[in-house]
């Protein structure tokens, strides 16, 4: 005989397969509340073109009970916490079982062992990339907390690099730097962007991937994707708003790839992208 409710909850639990809806729900778990316009930012759904979307996968939630409209935006609902506390469980869970062991060539890697890059790196990456130590040298020079080498960036970047390991080995390394920028507005409207200077301080973090280099053997399970996503958590704690990515070899259909599933917009040409964080 079928629990009383059965169906609604049926309902509900088919409704959370969809992404946007399970965005909402991991967004206001973690802020609380947030008002329509800031759904649309933290859902990464366009501004211009998906109000209409949001706008029906919060009506239907709002009719199932997970949230509630009130004055100041949308929040959860005593459901809608039972809600998020069970989807953040079920993700813990299942990366307990499933992340934990790398699975055979040709697949999605598990999670990897990444660390930000240190001066002693370079030589085991120069051992990695090149078979020898002869690059250890230039592989210093990225190690996190220089100034980005001139011929790549302007005095103001300062290195973030990342260092991915499987089994205590080195098998890919994400290369970046954060920059300060400094913001030009008026009445409120952003104008433009341009590096800082001492009349014109920095009033802006900005994340910058140059390169991201993988070994052969782990090209396309995933070592790109857990770089990039790595990179973007580190900056975006330290205060950074944006992450851009120049450079991008147009030929590299995997790294290209990557970026794009993690949300970055090509800008300028085929080879840079950006994404706000």
């Amino acid at each position: 005989m079928p629990i009383a409710g059965s169906s609604q909850i049926i309902e509900l639990l088919h409704s959370l397969s969809n992404p946007v809806r399970k965005g909402i729900i991991e967004t206001l778990g973690e802020r609380g509340q947030a008002t329509f316009s800031d759904l649309l930012i933290l859902c990464d759904l366009d501004i211009y073109y998906q109000k209409g979307l949001l706008d029906y996968h919060l009506k239907e939630m709002c009719r199932s009970g997970i949230l509630a409209k009130t004055e100041t935006g949308y929040v959860l609902t005593s459901i809608g916490r039972s809600v998020a506390k069970f989807l953040d469980a079920l993700e813990c869970e299942y990366q307990r079982l499933f992340t934990t062991k790398f699975p055979v060539k040709g697949g999605e890697i598990g999670k990897l062992d990444i660390a930000t890059f240190e001066d002693g790196d370079a030589e085991e990456v120069s051992i990695a990339k090149y078979g020898d130590k002869d690059q250890m040298r230039d592989e210093v020079m990225w190690a996190c907390g220089n100034t980005v080498p001139l011929k790549h960036m302007s005095e103001w970047g300062q290195t973030f690099s990342l260092v991915a390991r499987s089994n205590r080995k080195v098998i890919g390394v994400l290369y970046g730097n954060t920059i300060p920028m400094h913001v030009i507005s008026k009445d409120g409207k952003e104008l433009g962007v341009i590096q800082p200077t001492e009349k014109k301080p920095a009033n802006r973090l900005d994340g910058e991937i140059f390169e991201i280099w993988v070994h052969p053997s782990y090209e396309g399970q995933g070592v790109e994707k857990q770089l990039i996503k790595e990179f973007t958590d580190r900056v975006k704690k330290r205060g950074a708003v944006t992450v851009i990515a120049e450079r991008v070899l147009s030929e590299n259909a995997t790294l290209v790839m990557a970026f794009e599933e993690m949300g970055f917009q090509r800008i300028a040409s085929y080879q840079d992208f950006r994404v706000e964080i």
